[in-house]
């Protein structure tokens, strides 16, 4: 398997929030994590609330031990 470079990992969050902002969906944080479960790179979007980016990070860690993405785990 190839390593995540940080290049790759924020094209996935500039796209994340693309896609939430086309949904219309209230500020985000987005977490990217490398296959060993570290944090590759994350974003967190103006007026969010207190620990999204702890709630975030964790979600991403759930969704990697259960080796699903995460809106199956929302």
């Amino acid at each position: 398997m190839n390593e995540l470079t940080l290049n790759q990992a924020n094209r996935i969050i500039e796209a994340t929030l693309a896609k939430a902002r086309e949904m219309k969906l209230p500020p985000l944080s987005v977490a990217v994590l490398d296959t060993g479960g570290h944090l590759k790179a994350l974003q967190r979007e103006d007026s969010q609330a207190y620990l999204r980016v702890q709630v975030c990070q964790a979600k991403a860690w759930g969704a990697l031990a259960l080796g699903t993405d995460t809106s199956r785990i929302a």
